[in-house]
């Protein structure tokens, strides 16, 4: 799998002892089968909102499928990178489909922030072109 080279979706949040999340702006991807993943916003945590250090989030994102064809077995990688560009979090969540012009909440699993500090947050739709 590769990162594809026209979809990633950046946010930063900060983390003192509460972190906080930036909305990013929807970037696109073309996925196979004339089907084009847009990548929206975090859903959790959502801009401004406080996130305690040491406690368990499921980040979510919204992608939406602005093609006319169906997108399946869809892989969505997180990296979450802390100031000085560590990865503190690289994980996969999975689709099984996306129908056409329709949008579905990808889940990631559990993200604990542990130190306190700034943090980016980068995720993109995977493909294997």
């Amino acid at each position: 799998m590769r990162k594809s080279l026209l979809q990633k979706l950046t946010t930063g949040f900060i983390a003192l002892v509460l972190v906080l999340i930036a909305l990013p702006s929807g970037s696109q991807a073309v996925a196979k089968n004339d089907s084009r993943l847009t990548a929206g916003d975090y859903l959790q945590p959502k801009a401004g909102e406080a996130l305690k250090v040491y406690r368990p989030y499921a980040p979510q994102v919204n992608f939406t499928n602005t093609g006319a064809a169906d997108a399946s077995k869809i892989n969505f990688r997180m990296v979450v990178k802390n100031s000085k560009g560590v990865e503190v979090y690289n994980n996969v969540a999975t689709l099984d489909l996306i129908e056409g012009n329709t949008t579905k909440v990808v889940t990631f699993p559990k993200l604990v922030i542990t130190n306190s500090g700034e943090y980016t947050t980068s995720t993109w739709v995977e493909t294997s072109e």
